[in-house]
């Protein structure tokens, strides 16, 4: 699926918009249940890389990788502990929020 890195970051942030209301365990699911294909670690952004964590919008506006984050407390958290797990997409999604706006004004210059 090719993506611009706009793109790659709006469909990140919807996805995790709704796994930080459902809970929800699976961005494979997620993916599924919204028809888009199979992406390259589920991520919008990993496929827009090509799976280049140097390239990621994450890493470039936010100096952060999967690791040490909330991303990594999502995934490393008990599957059937939707409450934490919400938590964990939550504090994902003010860390996007920040990355799009960084985006915005970087751009802009």
């Amino acid at each position: 699926m090719e993506l611009t890195e706009q793109e790659a970051v709006d469909k990140t942030i919807e996805m995790w918009e709704d796994l930080a209301v459902t809970g929800s365990d699976s961005k494979y699911e997620w993916l599924r249940e919204n028809d888009y294909p199979y992406i390259c670690s589920c991520c919008f952004l990993c496929e827009f890389t090509h799976d280049k964590c140097s390239q990621c919008p994450f890493y470039l506006y936010l100096d952060c990788q999967c690791y040490d984050t909330p991303y990594e407390d999502w995934e490393l958290t008990r599957r059937r502990q939707k409450t934490l797990r919400k938590k964990y997409a939550k504090q994902l999604l003010k860390e996007l929020y920040k990355m799009r706006t960084i985006m915005k004004e970087t751009n802009k210059e």
